[in-house]
């Protein structure tokens, strides 16, 4: 039998034994003349006076125990029928079950409130001073909301990893912006070998241009007067070293030029690891995060199997309880007469 038809056969139950209770007027024990005739005067006018309309008061603070005259304002039946139950901080009295069905229909936590004051409820505390907690939100579906949600949960997870897949798309194209940059360093290496041989080729010749004055020394004065050697040796050597000057201005150019690419790989390569380490931080973060909150859901789902449990339990005694009362209202006239009292002082004991 699942839960909610045995709440309702223990309600019903419950109601006809307290509707048996009620309707049987107690027998007296037997007396002997002017004492009968009293005891029959005083139930006839007992019963000529109507009973009370029992109405619901809400128990002040002071009070701890529940006025059991007074009725359930869930079920508008009195509260000596089932088991009292008092909701903290506001002190109202309901029966344990009709509140325990009240709070578990709500859909949240935070809409478990009072019936009649609408008070948040922090705790409940049963007639024999016990104190639990509200049972968990079900709602009208049976099952917790938060189970219901799917994929809604972890909307802020999944954007989180989109952004991870374009900050990881990125690094991927700094790393191949940094594969241009070795390529710009092989072009750079190719022009300094070019340059270095110019240069060894521009030493060569003034070696060459050395040698040859070495050698045109030993001529004559009249070789000297010669105009046009002179006018071609200072060319050579103005050009000669407006071509130096030329190459080294290059040269340091280059260099220059090649620290400047070399220090931005660098940065790039050190923002990359460093944009990298993030995102792999961030990843850690949430399978952190994604193992608590499953392992704080398998907690929740345990305790409220465990509390379900408890609750069939608890019915299933209610319901032998209630059978073994109607099966004693069937025995003999006599039985009835001693079993019915002491049954009546335990349910208002209860």
């Amino acid at each position: 039998m699942p839960p909610t038809s045995a709440r309702r056969a223990a309600v019903e139950a419950r109601q006809r034994v307290s509707a048996i209770l009620l309707t049987r007027p107690a027998r007296m024990p037997r007396a002997s003349g002017g004492a009968a005739a009293a005891a029959s005067t005083t139930a006839a006018a007992a019963a000529a006076v109507p009973a009370p309309v029992p109405v619901h008061v809400p128990a002040p603070a002071s009070l701890s125990q529940p006025d059991l005259t007074a009725t359930c304002s869930v079920c508008l039946q009195e509260l000596n029928v089932k088991r009292v139950t008092t909701l903290r901080p506001c002190r109202h009295h309901f029966h344990e079950s009709c509140v325990a069905t009240w709070l578990e229909t709500r859909e949240y936590r935070r809409e478990q409130t009072c019936p009649l004051c609408r008070a948040y409820v922090q705790k409940l505390v049963d007639d024999s001073g016990r104190t639990t907690m509200p049972g968990f939100p079900y709602g009208a579906t049976g099952q917790p909301t938060y189970l219901r949600l799917g994929d809604a949960n972890l909307m802020q997870l999944h954007e989180l990893l989109r952004d991870t897949e374009s900050r990881l798309a990125r690094c991927v194209e700094l790393l191949r912006d940094e594969s241009k940059g070795d390529e710009y360093k092989l072009d750079l290496q190719a022009e300094k070998t070019q340059m270095e041989a110019r240069r060894d080729t521009l030493q060569r010749l003034q070696s060459q241009q050395r040698q040859s004055r070495a050698a045109l020394s030993p001529v004559p004065q009249v070789a000297r007067t010669r105009s046009a050697p002179e006018p071609a040796a200072g060319e050579v050597r103005t050009t000669a070293m407006q071509l130096e000057l030329m190459e080294r201005r290059r040269l340091e150019a280059l260099q220059a030029h090649h620290q400047h690419l070399f220090l931005q790989v660098m940065q790039q390569r050190a923002q990359s690891e460093a944009m990298l380490q993030q995102l792999l931080e961030m990843q850690l973060f949430q399978q952190r995060q994604q193992q608590q909150a499953h392992q704080q859901q398998q907690l929740l789902l345990q305790q409220h199997e465990a509390a379900r449990a408890a609750a069939v339990n608890r019915i299933v005694f209610d319901l032998d309880d209630s059978f073994d009362m109607d099966d004693s209202f069937d025995t003999d006239e006599d039985d009835v007469e001693d079993t019915v009292p002491r049954r009546s002082a335990r349910i208002a004991a209860r």
